[in-house]
């Protein structure tokens, strides 16, 4: 499916404030000890590297979708992660950041290619 130019992708399905400067950060470069989001979920990250798919891409997923997973890891609920590394982090997150980090990621799919 191809979108006009301009409009984002995809629009954001999640309501309520959000912090999207915190988001950022969380998602770049990290907050409070918490690893950036990019650090192992970006093209760049070693994590990805020679085909082996430990962290998937997320920016550029729907924001339902980035708040569910990320809910699922801190709640316990998905527990596939290598190392609890996912649940750790989202364990951590507050219901406003999972918002912020899931709209914040859903409008930026250039940032898979990122370099963290």
């Amino acid at each position: 499916m191809v979108l006009p130019a301009g409009d984002p992708f995809p629009k954001p399905t999640l309501e309520g404030p959000v912090d999207l400067a915190r988001a950022e950060r969380l998602a770049t470069r990290g907050v409070d000890g918490r690893p950036g989001c990019l650090s192992c979920h970006s093209a760049s990250s070693p994590y990805l590297s020679d085909g082996a798919v430990v962290a998937p891409r997320i920016a550029g997923q729907y924001d339902y979708y980035i708040a569910k997973q990320l809910k699922d890891f801190r709640d316990g609920r998905r527990r596939n992660d290598p190392d609890g590394m996912m649940s750790g982090v989202a364990r951590n997150l507050s219901e406003a950041e999972i918002t912020a980090l899931a709209v914040f990621l859903s409008q930026q799919p250039e940032l898979h290619e990122a370099k963290p």
